[in-house]
């Protein structure tokens, strides 16, 4: 993938229409965005996100469209009137163009629930052609749980080397590849497979029949109790681990407020120690 364009209507701190264009030739290919404090550089990379996803960042909580729409913009909606908000990405991928386009309005004040997502493929000379199933197509392309080793904070890169991290990414891997569908498969084949041997048992006049498949159904049973226990470890660890990251910010924060009142008593020291030299100074004059 790779991003082309965006443009922002009435997205976050970004009041009206906004339009950005990455740098993509082979020789200039990386944007450098840069700006003030508040400036909207994280809300950019949120914009991205939100476009693709409808979530703006994978380890938070999901926002509402009012915390979306721009204060301004919805305050215009007032009084019977409309107003929209709107991120529009365009991106190429396997030399194909796409335009994703991700929006929802307000009227008289009040948002809707729900965002519409509309995805656009490029064909033949150029025409652009509606996919039927967006969503779907985003994530063949690159997929919701896997995004975030592609898109992520700066800051947060020395997350994925901690422990336990490991099977956050197996996931990511094994939702690319396609194995959410295999696993569909197999559970259905397993169901197809229950009926059967149902079927066996109630037909066949075989005790020692009955009793092997009496046998095989148990064992199945307590392969599945242990599968499941072993996801629950694995959410586990991973819930976990964000507590350890969360953890981690916090005590950051605890050594930053720690610096900040050993700088102030060494101020506070400074500053006797100057008014002393004053009122010595006084006593001389």
């Amino acid at each position: 993938m790779r991003l082309l364009s965006i443009k922002l209507n009435n997205f976050r701190s970004y009041y009206g229409l906004h339009e950005l264009q990455f740098a993509s030739s082979e020789d200039k290919n990386v944007t450098l965005i840069h700006g003030a404090m508040g400036a909207g550089k994280t809300k950019l990379f949120s914009a991205i996100q939100w476009g693709f996803y409808g979530e703006e960042e994978y380890d938070e909580q999901n926002s509402t469209n009012k915390e979306i729409m721009n204060s301004i913009a919805l305050t215009e909606s007032q009084n019977k009137k409309s107003s929209e908000a709107e991120v529009e990405i365009i991106f190429g991928h396997d030399d194909i163009k796409y335009h994703a386009i991700r929006k929802f309005s307000a009227f008289d004040g009040e948002v809707e629930n729900r965002d519409s997502f509309t995805l656009l493929k490029a064909e033949g000379r150029g025409d652009y052609v509606y996919i039927d199933d967006p969503e779907i197509e985003m994530n063949s392309i690159l997929s919701k749980e896997l995004r975030k080793y592609f898109m992520f904070d700066g800051e947060k890169i020395q997350n994925y080397s901690k422990s336990g991290h490991e099977i956050e990414i197996q996931r990511a891997i094994k939702g690319l590849l396609g194995f959410d569908d295999i696993e569909k498969t197999i559970t259905i084949l397993k169901k197809i497979e229950e009926e059967y041997n149902r079927d066996i048992q109630k037909t066949t006049k075989s005790r020692e029949l009955q009793d092997v498949i009496e046998k095989v159904q148990k064992l199945k049973k307590d392969i599945n109790g242990l599968a499941e226990r072993i996801t629950e470890r694995e959410n586990q660890i991973i819930q976990g681990q964000k507590l350890i990251q969360k953890l981690d910010k916090e005590q950051s924060a605890i050594s930053k407020i720690k610096e900040h009142i050993d700088r102030q008593d060494e101020l506070k020291e400074k500053l006797e120690i100057q008014k002393n030299n004053r009122d010595s100074l006084r006593s001389e004059i």
